[in-house]
């Protein structure tokens, strides 16, 4: 079933929550773009988070404008956010075609691969 952004996005946030991980959401919760969704995973880099989902699933370190640095993006720390915590940002994107069941398997290897 096809959802809606906005509700994959919070599916993954609170998903994540449940399954242990300390994850921190930056930016507004609301006043946002509908697709996308910008995590920071506490105790982790970047990479480690890009690593533990293999290449079954794209996401992009840090903010829009950042790259494949593991330094805290700019952006992020211009935010406010500490630059230990903006150096685990992940930024997700979601599609019209995102399913609940790829949010869940998202999740799940998140889950597997970096809960303590």
């Amino acid at each position: 079933m096809v959802q809606s952004a906005r509700l994959n996005r919070q599916e993954l946030f609170e998903g994540l929550q449940k399954a242990g991980l300390k994850v921190h959401l930056n930016g507004h919760p609301e006043k946002k773009l509908p697709n996308t969704w910008n995590i920071s995973f506490e105790g982790f880099i970047a990479t480690d988070v890009m690593d533990a989902l293999g290449q079954d699933f794209a996401v992009s370190p840090g903010a829009a404008c950042h790259g494949d640095l593991v330094e805290p993006s700019h952006v992020l720390t211009a935010m406010g956010i500490d630059p230990a915590l903006a150096r685990g940002a992940i930024r997700f994107s979601f599609g019209r075609e995102t399913t609940e069941v790829e949010i869940d398997a998202v999740v799940e290897m998140l889950k597997k691969k970096l809960a303590t």
